[in-house]
């Protein structure tokens, strides 16, 4: 602005050279900083007021070159002043590069159509009515012309008078406009430190959001490594749990089919030791009777006893007398009948006796074999109620997971139905010892599994959670990163 001002007063003649010159200067400076000075919109019409005002008050320009020689140094420290503010504008030129080209588009349309003291607003407000620079230019020169003219027709004393006038407005408008210009020096240094802090903020911040997206990367991929092992795991565990199912149930099937066997049993048995209790009470009557006859026939034989001896005593000498006579008459026939009836008895008492042991020991036996059957009996009614009590508890433990092979189930049960026809007691004895066992066995490895698969679901949850907490936590830096750009 002050080599425009400074070329004004010069000679008329070279006025249209100043002003190419000044664009020389321009593009000079872009093509060494490459980031030409931008002029604000509030200042860019000061200045083209001040020209053309300079421009119009002209009248005496060889005393305005004289003073453009004077001022040649503030005009090397002003524009040194604004190399060293294009180069520290040239940090910021990716921000500022649109506006600046617009401007300068702008700039180059108003100075080859209208002229350098003609503003956009002006142009807006008045669209139509003005003229081209090379008009404005011819008539500068003609009026240049005219005022030389004029100027030689002049004396001296007027020419003195008003190069003063003119170099008092000259020093006032270029203090003015050093003032302005320092001021925008000052706001455009400010604007650029302003500048330089947010853009160091804003790649703190970006490096900040780039390493949180890395650690939430790895999270993530930490945590679908561990979905697909759980998920591996679940379904393996359900396989087996599905197996042990169906195990189980056939052991159902068979503890069933046992207590049903098992129970005819112990119908069977009770069934023959009513049988045998009854024959035992009807040998026992018998018993009874033939005791009874054996008392009755002692007795008689004790009376019939008594009788010969009263009658010994009684007839002594008959019985010498007679005794072989009396003996010889009953003997054959009451000995006789007594022997035959003491031998009887004897026998029937002996064959009595044997039977009466016979009795005593398949009473025992059968005893024994009552007490082992309520043994067994009670034994199965305790593996009975265990079992139930465990059905039970896998009942409740299958609700929540209600998956059933049909076709599983469908092979099993036709398996154990072909197998059961051949199986025989002491097989189905060994099978059952065998599927207890088993049955321990698959409670230890279910009561496991289930612990396995607690302690899987807590650290799953617990992995679920801490993902969960760190997406709010990266969701609540973002926020913050945004409000805080946004405010800056």
């Amino acid at each position: 602005m002050s080599k425009n001002k400074v070329k004004k007063k010069g000679k008329p003649e070279r006025l249209e050279l100043s002003y190419e010159d000044d664009f020389s200067c321009e593009n000079l400076r872009e093509e060494e900083v490459s980031a030409p000075l931008v002029f604000s919109e509030e200042l860019t019409p000061e200045i083209h007021r001040v020209i053309s005002q300079d421009l119009a008050g002209t009248e005496d320009k060889s005393e305005f070159r004289a003073d453009v020689y004077s001022r040649d140094e503030e005009v090397k420290i002003l524009q040194d002043k604004l190399n060293q503010v294009n180069s520290k504008y040239h940090k910021c030129q990716n921000t500022c590069l649109s506006l600046r080209h617009e401007l300068n588009k702008t700039q180059k349309l108003l100075r080859s159509e209208v002229g350098d003291n003609v503003t956009i607003s002006s142009l807006l407000n008045h669209p139509g009515g003005w003229k081209g620079r090379a008009e404005q230019i011819q008539q500068l020169q003609q009026k240049l012309s005219e005022l030389h003219q004029r100027l030689g027709e002049k004396s001296e004393k007027s020419a003195r008078n008003s190069a003063i006038s003119l170099e008092r407005r000259n020093s006032y408008r270029t203090k003015s406009i050093e003032r302005d210009r320092k001021t925008q020096m000052e706001n455009l240094s400010r604007e650029l430190r302003q500048m330089e802090i947010a853009l160091e903020s804003n790649k703190k911040k970006l490096e900040a959001a780039r390493a949180r997206i890395k650690v939430l990367e790895n999270e993530t991929s930490d945590s679908k490594r561990n979905v697909i092992i759980l998920n591996d795991r679940k379904i393996h565990d359900d396989q087996l749990i599905e197996a042990l199912n169906g195990q189980l149930r056939a052991v159902e099937d068979r503890f069933r089919e046992r207590d049903s066997d098992s129970k005819c049993k112990i119908d069977k048995i009770s069934h023959e030791c009513s049988i045998m209790k009854n024959e035992v009470q009807s040998s026992r009557l018998q018993i009874e009777q033939l005791r009874k006859k054996i008392s009755e026939r002692e007795t008689e034989i004790h009376a019939l006893r008594l009788d010969r001896v009263s009658q010994v005593n009684l007839n002594p000498r008959e019985s010498n007398v007679f005794g072989c006579s009396s003996e010889a008459a009953i003997n054959p026939q009451d000995s006789n009948e007594y022997v035959v009836l003491g031998l009887a008895a004897e026998a029937e008492r002996e064959r009595l006796v044997e039977v009466v042991a016979v009795l005593n020991r398949r009473l025992d036996k059968e005893r024994a074999d009552g007490d082992h059957l309520s043994e067994l009996l009670r034994r199965e009614k305790t593996k009975i109620i265990k079992l139930e009590h465990k059905l039970q508890k896998i009942e409740a433990e299958m609700v929540a997971r209600p998956r059933v092979n049909s076709g599983y189930r469908s092979r099993s049960s036709k398996s154990l139905t072909s197998s059961k026809s051949e199986w025989s007691d002491d097989q189905f004895r060994n099978k059952l010892e065998l599927l207890e066992e088993e049955n321990l066995a698959v409670k230890a490895r279910l009561a496991t599994l289930q612990q396995e698969k607690t302690e899987d679901l807590s650290r799953y949850k617990q992995l679920l959670e801490n993902t969960r907490r760190i997406f709010h936590d990266s969701l609540r830096g973002k926020i913050s990163t945004a409000h805080s750009t946004l405010t800056i």
